[in-house]
C-alpha cells in the first residue's frame, strides 16, 4: 500500500536547504502485524520510496519506521485481574471464604472474556509525525 506524506522539516546540508518544508514523500507500508486479542501489539512499518518537490522525482532509500500499538498482554491482564478482585469481593460478601474463591474464579473468567472480546485496533492518525534517515546518498539537483 502506498501514501503520500509531507515533509514538514526542510533538511539542510552546509547551510542549504536541500529537501523543502512541504515536498512530498511517497510512504510504501512494508510490515503489518496483527496482535491477538489477548497478546502482542498491532504494528505498521513504513519506508520512503522517492520524494517529490521542485517538478522532479527522487527515488530514495531509508530505514522503516514502526507505529506500535499498545500491548494486549498489560490489558488482559489488568481486566482478568481486576475481574478476580470483583468476584472475590462479591463471593466474599455473599458465601464468605468458599463463595470468595468461586467469586475470584468466575470474575477471572469474565475478565478474561472482556479483554479478549474488546480489541481496538492501531489507527495512525492524519499528521502523525514519522521520522526515516536515508539509507543510500541521494544527489538532489538546485
Amino acid at each position: 500500500m502506498m501514501l503520500d506524506g509531507i515533509v514538514d522539516d526542510p533538511v539542510h546540508v552546509a547551510g542549504h536547504v536541500v529537501i523543502p518544508r512541504g515536498a512530498t514523500a511517497r510512504l510504501e507500508v512494508v510490515k503489518v502485524q496483527r496482535a491477538s486479542n489477548t497478546k502482542g501489539r498491532d504494528r505498521i512499518s513504513f519506508k520512503v520510496n522517492d520524494l517529490r518537490f521542485r517538478g522532479r522525482v527522487y527515488p530514495v532509500a531509508t530505514n522503516s519506521f514502526e507505529v506500535r500499538g499498545r500491548s494486549e498482554g498489560n490489558r488482559t491482564a489488568r481486566k482478568v485481574v481486576g475481574g478476580a478482585g470483583v468476584g472475590a469481593a462479591v463471593g466474599g460478601i455473599i458465601g464468605r471464604g468458599a463463595g470468595a474463591a468461586i467469586g475470584a474464579a468466575a470474575g477471572g473468567t469474565t475478565g478474561a472474556i472482556a479483554a479478549g472480546s474488546g480489541k481496538s485496533r492501531l489507527v495512525v492518525p492524519a499528521e502523525t509525525r514519522l521520522q526515516f534517515r536515508f539509507t543510500t546518498s541521494v544527489a538532489f539537483k538546485r
